[in-house]
């Protein structure tokens, strides 16, 4: 197992304000590095884990005397947003109206303290849980809180609300082809919107009748094109090189770094990681390929 670094200095001013800003709300923290998943948090008195990868990220972009406000500030959000009815107190229309869709990366739905066992598999490397979208926080549905639950009426109307999150466009241009289209937003939810290409389709591309290469870096982000002839390619290595850039600098941890092809919902990963040369490398082969045949 590869030993994890020494926290740095603004990792170290994390752990002691945060450790600080609990005990102001009344929590006694323990700080605790954990080797294994290459993190630092706090745990509680209750055994309630406080992560902070995402503080961390926030302030190695804020000045130093904006750390402590913020850090504050994320906690009172956190522990406010704790004091909302636990999710088998809800009806059905409040946790109908309170549910997402959520993409992540396949190993969060192993996770021992958030068990999703229920979680459905997006792609080789993602999976699609459900979250409750609160005024202060986002709050992760497992396995025990779901019970009893029907499933599918959840996820049909967490896919719905994702969808219906706000998000601006941004466009990238590419000689000789369509651009690529970007969806940003602050909602957590923005690229977990990829889980129905369609409407993306239908609302922003127009049409793509060969099929839409797409990645989503981190959750505040989804990228799109349209195959619409070879010279895709080029948005397909441009693509490539926005989401690793993307991923590198994902707000509150990265959900891919790979880029993949949707067609008639179906959805292949196109990269892959080479070991030896410590690079992403592109596959023109299977559904994607057989796109790109149909113009040579």
């Amino acid at each position: 197992m590869t030993k994890r670094p020494a926290l740095d200095d603004v990792e170290h001013a994390v752990v002691a304000l945060s450790t600080t800003a609990l005990r102001d709300l009344g929590i006694e923290v323990t700080a605790i590095d954990d080797p294994e998943h290459g993190d630092v948090f706090l745990v509680g008195p209750d055994d309630e884990r406080y992560f902070l990868q995402n503080l961390v990220a926030a302030c190695r972009k804020l000045p130093e005397s904006e750390w402590s406000a913020h850090i504050g500030a994320h906690f009172a959000s956190q522990l406010e947003g704790r004091a909302a009815p636990d999710v088998a107190e809800l009806s059905e229309p409040d946790l109908l109206t309170e549910v997402r869709t959520r993409l992540q990366p396949v190993d969060v739905a192993v996770d021992p303290e958030l068990p999703m066992a229920y979680a459905r598999r997006f792609t080789d490397d993602l999976v699609t849980h459900l979250c409750r979208d609160l005024p202060t926080t986002v709050e992760t549905l497992t396995d025990t809180s779901l019970q009893g639950r029907d499933l599918d009426l959840l996820y049909q109307a967490g896919q719905r609300n994702t969808d219906a999150e706000p998000y601006a466009t941004q466009d990238i241009p590419i000689d000789g082809t369509r651009g690529i289209t970007a969806l940003v937003g602050d909602s957590f939810f923005i690229a977990t919107k990829a889980r129905n290409m369609r409407r993306i389709i239908g609302t922003e591309l127009g049409e793509a009748e060969h099929g839409v290469v797409f990645s989503v870096p981190h959750r505040h982000l989804l990228m799109v094109h349209p195959v619409t002839n070879l010279q895709s390619t080029l948005a397909v290595k441009e693509m490539v090189g926005f989401t690793l850039g993307q991923v590198a600098e994902a707000p509150g941890g990265n959900i891919s770094p790979h880029t993949y092809f949707w067609y008639g919902d179906r959805v292949q990963q196109i990269t892959h990681l080479d070991p030896d040369e410590n690079a992403i490398v592109i596959e023109s082969q299977g559904m994607f390929g057989d796109a790109l045949a149909l113009f040579s």
